[in-house]
């Protein structure tokens, strides 16, 4: 079992991961924007609260297994993957990740332009 995400609009899609392996992707993009996830609401009782303002807002206050992405909060989301791209790819190495994990970020946001693109909805299922 795992977290897959469609493009509505081509009906194509591609495998997250489980949703434990996802949880660390959005761990470690958290990280990246100096946000500790465990401490955010939605993460734990009495969490902090989100402003909306935090990188990668849009995906990590977000449920892992249902709900869908539109073109503006997919734009929004292209505009942190960009702007942490360079950083992720050495993340990656410095951490001993593997080759997979930059797929992962190489994939979500190709998604990401396609939908804002093609006008299309990210579903999560």
């Amino acid at each position: 079992m795992g977290l897959d995400i469609s493009l509505m609009v081509e009906r194509d899609s591609f495998r997250a991961g489980s949703y434990s392996g996802f949880g660390v992707f959005r761990e470690k993009l958290a990280e990246m924007g100096g946000i500790i996830l465990d401490r955010m609401q939605g993460y734990t009782e009495n969490g902090i609260s989100w402003t909306g303002d935090e990188d990668f807002y849009e995906l990590l206050n977000h449920s892992d297994c249902d709900g869908e992405l539109y073109p503006s909060e997919c734009e929004e989301l292209i505009a942190d993957f960009e702007k942490y791209r360079e950083e992720w790819t050495h993340k990656i190495k410095i951490e001993g990740l593997s080759p997979y994990t930059q797929d992962k970020y190489d994939k979500w946001l190709d998604f990401l332009r396609r939908c804002v693109e093609e006008d299309g909805v990210l579903h999560f299922g």
